[in-house]
């Protein structure tokens, strides 16, 4: 009978570029730079950053930004940049419960803007100001 193996024998780091695992989200958001607040979408997110999609040029390497999504204040830093898209690292780890409650509001985000979008006509209907 062998001796079983020591847990130290493995090396449970992870190599490459990312640490932390992405979930893809699709969800629109706003990103606040030097240069203004500009309209995005999430196309994905980790704990540590996460990659936006914008309609105008984006910005340089390095340049902070806010990321605005779902009640949610992201501060961090531009750390990639190409065409139409950045990536954004944050400046502190975000919890992991955070992440996965924002996947699931992307699943159901359609569905939330089809009641969102009811409830504004019924109001319109009714004679109340209906707000998104």
């Amino acid at each position: 009978m062998s001796a079983p193996i020591p847990s130290t024998a493995f090396d449970t780091r992870v190599t490459g570029r990312r640490e932390t695992s992405r979930v893809r989200l699709g969800i629109p958001a706003k990103i606040i730079l030097l240069s203004g607040t500009f309209p995005c979408r999430v196309d994905n997110m980790s704990q540590t950053g996460a990659r936006i999609a914008i309609g105008a040029p984006p910005p340089q390497r390095g340049v902070d930004a806010v990321l605005l999504l779902d009640r949610l204040e992201l501060f961090g830093a531009v750390r990639w940049s190409h065409s139409q898209r950045f990536g954004i690292e944050f400046d502190q780890l975000q919890p992991l419960a955070r992440v996965l409650a924002l996947r699931d509001l992307a699943d159901h985000y359609a569905a939330h803007e089809k009641a969102q979008v009811r409830r504004i006509a019924s109001e319109f209907i009714q004679g109340r100001k209906g707000t998104l």
